[in-house]
């Protein structure tokens, strides 16, 4: 069972591949309002950017951004 942030620290850090937009994006946002740290990582960095920015205020999390194919 993963417990979360606040309930004991077993996992902390999501990274989730393609999560600028669409699906990646939506499972992204759940971890990161549950208090996860999260990576952003997008072929497009104005995807990258413009998820960064929807995310900012949900949670209480790091987001970290990386460009990558």
């Amino acid at each position: 069972m993963i417990k979360y942030r606040n309930g004991g620290d077993i996992m902390n850090n999501v990274v989730i591949t393609g999560n600028g937009r669409g699906f990646g994006y939506a499972m992204t946002e759940l971890f990161y309002e549950k208090g996860f740290d999260v990576v952003l990582c997008d072929i497009s960095k104005e995807a990258i950017e413009e998820a960064k920015g929807k995310l900012m205020g949900k949670g209480n999390g790091k987001i970290v951004t990386h460009q990558c194919d």
